[in-house]
């Protein structure tokens, strides 16, 4: 069952097209009907990123792939197998791509004066930070505008692992990734160096 159209167009109409949803489904798979009623209106926020997924997938690709640069980074530091300058590098572009997709997903929608103030800009930025770095049902969610509710960033997830993105999403964010530094000087550890024993 494909819901990306429940995300598109005006948040006050989503309640109408989950109903024809249910109402088209309902003679020839009851089941999908069913789980199609279950589906939650989302908030304002969430609303505005999956209306950013749909009108800028370069963007919401690049968040992705930021999110996933700076979660290995920090997999790696934590394994002692990274610098801690990739993931100062990681993490600020990281918080750059969030900060460019706040004012995208805020910006076709009036602007944010007309967004509800400041608290509904941090709400989502918290929630396309957490979607970039969180599970891999979440950033698959950010990917298809399919958010439905906002989300709060838990770190980077399991430093031991970490679940693998959808294919279909792997192989758009695999040449938008960006490897460990490899400039001269750049790839240097910032761990300190061992004491020798006189």
């Amino acid at each position: 069952m494909d819901i990306t159209g429940l995300y598109r167009g005006p948040l006050e109409d989503f309640i109408a097209r989950r109903t024809a949803l249910v109402r088209t489904l309902r003679p020839t798979d009851p089941d999908a009907a069913a789980a199609a009623g279950r589906i939650r209106k989302p908030p304002s926020s969430v609303w505005a990123i999956d209306q950013l997924a749909a009108e800028n997938p370069e963007l919401t690709a690049d968040l992705l792939a930021a999110g996933a640069d700076a979660r290995r980074a920090q997999q790696a530091v934590a394994a002692d197998t990274g610098s801690a300058e990739d993931l100062v590098l990681a993490s600020g572009r990281l918080r750059d791509l969030v900060e460019a997709a706040v004012r995208a997903a805020v910006e076709p929608r009036g602007g944010e004066d007309n967004a509800a103030g400041e608290d509904t800009l941090r709400r989502i930025r918290t929630t396309l930070q957490a979607a970039a770095t969180g599970s891999a049902d979440q950033r698959l969610a950010l990917w298809r505008g399919t958010l439905d509710r906002e989300l709060d960033p838990a770190g980077f997830g399991v430093l031991s692992g970490g679940d693998d993105d959808a294919p279909e999403l792997a192989r758009i964010l695999a040449p938008l990734r960006r490897g460990p530094s490899t400039e001269p000087g750049r790839a240097k550890q910032l761990r300190p160096r061992p004491v020798r024993d006189l």
